[in-house]
């Protein structure tokens, strides 16, 4: 009769799907959107409002709108 299979594919789909996984959490975590950065821009212009500097508040202010103004929805 011939010898029992050994069955080395056995979870050979569970392994693809974990991996398939991590690579859509790793991809998905390293991706920052302008949201972000645009928030950090935010908090340096309050900073240097903070301290007196408008107009270097203004022009981070500035380059906060011109990066999203392409995702604005204006009516």
């Amino acid at each position: 009769m011939g010898t029992k299979r050994t069955r080395k594919r056995k979870h050979l789909f569970l392994y693809l799907a974990c991996l398939i996984t991590a690579f859509f959490v790793i991809s998905g975590c390293l991706h920052f959107p302008k949201k972000w950065q645009g928030e950090q821009h935010l908090a340096k212009a309050r900073s240097q409002i903070a301290r007196g500097e408008y107009e270097a508040a203004l022009q981070e202010s500035k380059t906060v709108l011109s990066n999203i103004s392409s995702q604005l929805f204006i009516s």
